[in-house]
């Protein structure tokens, strides 16, 4: 976090091109990655599978479609799949037949997904909070 820090500072006090700023946030984006991860590590979760599980508690309906959660977290199908059938293999969610169409599916959390999240949400919001506070 104090890397986060030190590159705020380094910023302030002089002009900035296009490119300095999308260099900037990419490695503060690259920071905030890896310390959620290392926050995450007792979960066993990678920040992209809890970036899962914070798009489902906050759907309406607390369900969405695998495509739709690959578009939110920028990834491809096949590695949204690929991130389902872990959270799947874990207990964390659930998949269920859409209502309407009988060729697609609907991801939502399980009860034990909820617990989890609930339990490290928090952090996940204080760290947040701690990175945007400047």
């Amino acid at each position: 976090m104090d890397t986060v820090r030190a590159e705020r500072s380094s910023l302030d006090g002089w002009r900035h091109t296009a490119g300095d700023v999308v260099e900037h946030l990419l490695r503060v984006a690259a920071q905030v990655s890896t310390e959620l991860a290392r926050r995450l590590r007792p979960t066993s979760l990678s920040p992209s599978a809890f970036a899962v599980l914070l798009h489902l508690a906050d759907a309406p309906g607390g369900r969405l479609q695998p495509c739709t959660l690959a578009d939110r977290l920028s990834v491809s199908r096949p590695s949204m799949c690929g991130l389902i059938d872990g959270l799947q293999n874990k207990g964390l969610v659930a998949r269920t037949p859409h209502s309407r169409d009988g060729r697609r599916v609907l991801v939502e959390l399980s009860t034990a997904g909820r617990r989890l999240l609930d339990q490290h949400r928090a952090a996940y919001d204080a760290l947040l909070d701690t990175l945007l506070d400047d």
